[in-house]
Formats: C-alpha cells, structure tokens, sequence
C-alpha cells in the first residue's frame, strides 16, 4: 500500500496532452524520483496528442458537461458565498470585486464541476491524504479550494506564474477568488521572486509563500558560434498583442547589417507579422517556424548558430524559454517586466525598458552585434549563469523535497 505522503495529484491544464505546458515535461520527470504514485489530472479533455511520462505516472479525465446544473449550485452556495466573503474582505478594491460578480460565478461554477469530478477520483482511489498540486493559480487551485473547505482533500499547493499571478494582466483587473486559494492551501510557490514581492503586498499570507524557480534539462553543450556565418536571431512566443513579435519586425527595418531572424510560435497576429515581413530590406531574412515541440527547439539550439535570443513581451513570469536558451549560452536581449530581471542581467545579455520603440530596439541589436557580448567566452558566462540558477534537476529536485515536507496540519 502506497503511503498517502508518496501519492502526489498533479492538476494540468491539459499536460501531458496537446503540446503546451511543456516546462513540466522535465519537471514530471523529477517529481516521479520522488513519489511513489503520481496521478496527472489535466483540466482540458483529451488531445490526440500524448507525451511520455514516467512509469509510475498515471492520467485521469474529467468529462466536463457543457453546464453545471443549477441544482448543483444552489447545493453549494453556502461554499460559494463562503469563498467570495474571503476575497471581499482581503480585497482592497471592493467595488471592482463586487461589479465582477459575475465573473466569480461563472469562475465557481467551472471550478465546481472540476472539483466534483476530482471527488469521484478521491474516493476511487482513496485520495483524501495524498498531496494535491495545481500548476497554476486559476480554475483548478479554485477547485482544490473548494475540496479543502469540504473536507474532502486534507491538503494542497499550488504554483503561480504571470497570467495567473498578475491582476493587470486580466479582464477585468481582478483574479476570482484568489484570497480564498491562497487562505486554504497549504503552501503557494511562485516562480520569480518578482511575484514573490507581487503577493507578499498582502502580510496575511507570507508564510505560505514561497520562492521556487522552474528549470531545464542541461544538455551539456555550447550554441555552435561561427562568424562566417550571418547573424541568427531567434524569438520564441505565441504570435499575440502581449508578446509584441511585431516590434522585433519593425526594428529589423532598421537595421543594416545581414541578420536571419528565426520565430517559433504561433497565433492571431501571424498575418500582421507576415505583412510586416513583406516590407523588411533584402539583408533581413525570415523564418516563421510556427508552433513546433519542445524537443525541436532544443535540436535548433544544439546544432545551429544563434547570436542572440529576443523576447520584448509586454509582460511575463520569469520565460523558460529564456531559460531554454541560456543553457545553450545564447545571450538574451529582453524586455524588463515581471522576472525577467531576475534572468537577463550583465552576465547574460541586455535588459531593456518595458516601454521600447522600434528604433532603441535596432540600436541595440547594431551595438550588441559589434560587442564582446557576442563573443565565445561572454557565451560561456551566460551558460555558467543557468548552470548556477536554472538548472532542472537541482531545482525540481529542491522543489520535490519541499513538497514531501508539507502535512495537513501546515496552514
């Protein structure tokens, strides 16, 4: 029999299905070392697309309907009401919380039915003491929340990263429910000490916040650099408003040199980016990759020559795929919001103001191309800088071994 403090929970949005979420692919791997039992419960319906997991790893599906009855609704208001009271009071901008009514019962509602599929594994698999994890601070940790009042799960955690951290970034400015997540677990880890500060702001709950940073897999080697070849940058987002790909475009108008600018990713701004494309002088070359696995881009990154990685998002965590490209030693160039400061510095590359134009962009890519930034031995520094703070498996390792230390009784 598998003692209940080795049976580990684990809420996705959809991993280790479809091909998002990726940044859990080495961290499974890890936690896997460290429990006995690990049950993934991923949010969305089945992908046709499955990764490999761990032998000792098994997924379970909730079949969602397409509402939740009202039934069903009226035999949890008390919880509900419950909940939402919690995030009035800690709330500081009541009168935005109480015009997005709304959004905290359609929230409920979604993370309702979640929870009473979870319920039926709970009692199938005689789950009530196991840990229960949510990777992000949204449907499923409002769900876990829901159990932990009810009593039918005596314990859980969660991680938070941007979109789920950051009430600037939603909507309607507010995250639902968010006090009541954060009052019932037994521990919160953000991923950058950026949003460590951001949720410490309220004093109630600083014992249960806790820094861990994400990590990857160190392959071992150096981005091959080779100056007789043309200068290779690469981006890597979803093509959408936040990660503003297009400035990169308008800045490459500007700049005189040849350069080969490679993208992975993709979205809705694809055309604008495109039409974009079509105006850039004949020393700029484009490749749009679109969205590619996990394992192609560190393929890209072991065996062709990037000069410099380029992320001018509007916003973000803490970017494993700056992670990603600095434990290859490709220097970055990226935008200082969220924790990214926390990754791009003088030992790694240039950090720019949130606020950018395309002009100080192409300024910037000019002088970094004729610097020592853009020479082997700076190259080696950014590799020894991931090496000392991302690396995958003394990072999950630490995370694994924090997480078999939390009991029910830690609040």
């Amino acid at each position: 029999m598998v003692n209940d403090n080795d049976q580990l929970v684990l809420l996705t949005n959809e991993f280790p299905y479809g091909t998002g979420e990726t940044f859990l692919e080495s961290e499974i791997t890890i936690l896997s070392e460290h429990f006995s039992k690990i049950r993934i419960v991923p949010f969305s319906l089945p992908h046709r697309i499955i990764r490999t997991v761990p032998e000792n790893v098994t997924i379970h599906s909730i079949r969602k309907s397409a509402r939740v009855s009202n039934l069903l609704l009226i035999r949890n208001f008390i919880v509900f009401c419950k909940l939402f009271l919690i995030d009035f009071y800690f709330q500081s901008r009541k009168i935005l919380y109480l015009k997005n009514f709304r959004a905290h019962v359609s929230i409920f509602k979604t993370s309702l039915f979640f929870s009473k599929g979870l319920e039926k594994i709970i009692d199938d698999e005689n789950l009530r003491n196991a840990l229960f994890y949510s990777y992000w601070m949204d449907v499923s940790a409002v769900a876990l929340s829901i159990l932990k009042y009810k009593s039918s799960i005596s314990r859980y955690i969660f991680r938070t990263h941007g979109f789920d951290l950051y009430e600037e970034r939603r909507k309607y400015g507010i995250i639902p429910f968010k006090y009541s997540v954060l009052l019932n677990c037994n521990k919160c880890f953000t991923i950058s000490a950026h949003g460590y500060n951001y949720l410490n702001l309220q004093k109630r709950f600083r014992n249960k916040i806790t820094l861990s940073y994400l990590g990857v897999i160190n392959h071992g080697i150096l981005n091959p650099l080779n100056f007789n070849k043309e200068f290779i940058i690469v981006s890597c987002s979803n093509l959408v408003p936040i990660k503003r790909v297009d400035l990169i475009a308008r800045a490459l108008q500007k700049v005189a040199f040849p350069v080969r600018w490679i993208h992975f990713g993709d979205g809705d701004e694809r055309s604008t980016i495109r039409k974009l494309i079509e105006s850039l002088p004949k020393n700029i070359k484009v490749s749009l990759k679109g969205r590619v696995t996990n394992l192609h881009i560190l393929d890209f990154y072991q065996n062709n020559q990037v000069n410099l990685f380029v992320n001018v998002s509007k916003s973000e965590g803490l970017p494993v795929s700056i992670m990603e490209s600095i434990s290859f030693g490709i220097p970055v160039m990226a935008t200082n919001v969220g924790g990214t400061s926390e990754i791009v510095n003088k030992q790694t590359g240039i950090l720019l103001p949130e606020s950018i134009s395309p002009e100080y962009l192409a300024k910037e890519i000019n002088l970094f191309a004729k610097s020592d930034l853009n020479k082997l031995e700076f190259r080696k520094g950014v590799r020894n800088f991931y090496l000392n703070n991302f690396n995958a498996i003394e990072n999950y390792t630490n995370f694994a071994l924090s997480l078999k230390t939390i009991d029910s009784n830690q609040k």
